[in-house]
């Protein structure tokens, strides 16, 4: 009876441990008509670089969050989005670094030197991993989830207006990535829509 019940809990651990877990929360701060209005006139993007949340290790989580947010907007089908590269020469040229960003006028130039209509920016809030316990009558088993939060804005260069803007938390048991893509997806799919 012993051994049938730990074999019981040992597939359910496995199936615990194999599945993905995520769950994400997202705020955005503008009606809808009037974000419409603010990104009507935008057919090119440029995300600028995050800037990285105070708890991450190897400060690495601003450049992590602002590829899974290209890695979204980049099928709205009305926009260009500007390479990363041409962004990183910009920034590297005026001496910048992600904290800049948070100045809505440096944001705008930056964006204005690659062409841009409108600059992505944010920072990272939150970007750790805890332990996620299981308790299953006598075993215990922990695994690691991960979990991130982050905040963005999107400036119209022209006129340095903020047309939207939101924040976002997100986990997952896989990586950091699925976390950030679970964090992001509402949010951005919110955005996206409001460019249609």
């Amino acid at each position: 009876m012993l051994m049938k019940n730990i074999l019981h809990y040992g597939s359910l651990i496995a199936v615990f441990g194999l599945c993905s877990c995520s769950t994400s929360q997202s705020t955005s701060r503008f009606p809808y008509s009037s974000v419409k209005e603010g990104l009507a006139n935008i057919g090119s993007i440029a995300v600028l670089p995050f800037t990285d949340s105070p708890n991450a290790e190897g400060g690495f989580s601003g450049r992590v969050v602002a590829g899974a947010v290209v890695e979204r907007i980049v099928n709205v089908e009305r926009w260009k989005v500007i390479e990363r590269d041409r962004i990183l020469d910009v920034v590297k040229e005026m001496q910048l670094n992600a904290l800049d960003f948070t100045d809505k006028q440096i944001a705008s130039e930056v964006g204005r030197k690659v062409g841009a209509d409108a600059v992505i920016v944010g920072a990272v809030s939150e970007y750790r991993t805890t332990d996620l316990p299981v308790f299953l009558g006598i075993l215990s088993i922990s695994f690691d989830e991960y979990k991130v939060g982050c905040n963005l804005r999107v400036v119209r260069v022209k006129d340095q207006t903020i047309v939207f803007a939101g924040s976002c938390r997100g986990r997952s048991r896989d990586s950091y990535e699925e976390a950030c893509r679970d964090a992001l997806k509402p949010l951005l799919d919110n955005l996206a829509m409001q460019v249609k």
